[in-house]
């Protein structure tokens, strides 16, 4: 974490998606300590930064890592708000990748809220 935190503050003038990336990775070191409101404001952070680039990828990825970190706080509304953004974007960009992540989130979603067959669905 530590040279996480390093390297944001190395690239804090820094526009590039790099400064994304490293959101994004601190913010997944504080999901998985469950530290959740640490995590939040990383991705939060992450998003803004994207959209300031205009990336769409980096947008869609810092937005499904928002999603699920509102999914382990059990705030499934939330998480499923922020899934379907990155859903959103990801079939804008015909990205395979993304939308397999993305509806396996979903899909755990509807798992944890007992709608299986909406889960199987996604």
């Amino acid at each position: 974490m530590h040279q996480n935190n390093e390297a944001l503050v190395l690239l804090q003038s820094k526009k590039d998606t790099l400064v994304v990336n490293v959101l994004n990775q601190i913010g997944a070191l504080h999901l998985e300590l469950k530290n959740y409101n640490y995590a939040k404001d990383y991705f939060a952070k992450a998003i803004t930064q994207a959209t300031r680039l205009q990336d769409s990828v980096a947008l869609a990825f810092s937005t499904s890592n928002l999603g699920s970190c509102y999914e382990k706080q059990h705030n499934y509304v939330e998480a499923l708000n922020y899934q379907n953004k990155s859903l959103k974007l990801y079939k804008q960009l015909n990205n395979s990748s993304g939308l397999a992540i993305v509806n396996e989130n979903i899909g755990s979603i509807y798992e944890d809220l007992e709608d299986y067959k909406l889960a199987k669905f996604f």
